[in-house]
């Protein structure tokens, strides 16, 4: 299948999951399919890109119980002036006031900062504005994924993705992916690749039960 043909089937698929003809399972899933067919004499595929994306800023503060306090204080002077005349409340609300302004600025920083691009081979991850760097891990390392959300995360759709991978960047402790937007579809497409990469290369997970050594 040539890159025109490709990109156009893909076009197609995030229509029909638009519309609600797919669900975020079936999309993931076709569309995994899609970018891991093999060549027709059995190479590996070339590496393409499926998925950019960062964390939410707005999502946060729309989405979370931290996003909804800030937004709170930041009324607080509105509200501090509208009733009450005391020159203390007032002030402290505008302590208040910028202190969630530095929180808000303090988040959208990190996540300007911080930007992911997932493959068909790997995901890689890109961190720093003025000092740069970048760091990746193949996809068949990972050994388990999951998507946690709230209630209230879910008002703009966003999750916290969590990876644990045998690659030497994130094997002693998890790689946490916070405030993405679609978590629980690029999740879904995250696995279809992993599953993809570990048949591939014919990685098997051995579990050892520590009782029994």
């Amino acid at each position: 299948m040539d890159d025109a043909t490709r990109i156009a089937t893909l076009d197609r698929l995030a229509g029909l999951y638009r519309a609600g003809n797919l669900t975020a399972e079936e999309y993931a899933a076709q569309k995994t399919k899609l970018l891991n067919a093999d060549d027709a004499d059995g190479s590996l595929p070339a590496e393409k890109p499926v998925e950019q994306f960062h964390g939410s800023t707005a999502g946060w503060l729309f989405g979370s119980g931290l996003g909804w306090l800030a937004i709170l204080l930041i009324l607080s002077p509105i509200l501090a002036f509208a009733l009450t005349d005391s020159s203390g409340v007032r002030y402290a609300s505008l302590a208040l006031l910028v202190a969630a302004c530095a929180a808000i600025g303090w988040r959208w920083i990190g996540n300007v900062a911080k930007k992911y691009e997932l493959t068909n081979q790997r995901l890689i991850m890109r961190t720093g504005i003025v000092l740069k760097r970048v760091d990746e891990i193949e996809l068949y390392r990972i050994k388990d994924s999951r998507v946690d959300f709230s209630i209230i995360n879910q008002l703009t759709g966003i999750g916290t993705i969590t990876l644990r991978s045998s690659d030497v960047s994130s094997r002693e402790s998890d790689f946490v992916l916070r405030d993405i937007p679609r978590a629980r579809e690029i999740r879904e497409t995250l696995r279809g690749l992993v599953d993809r990469a570990r048949q591939r290369r014919q990685v098997r997970e051995l579990d050892i039960d520590e009782r029994s050594i």
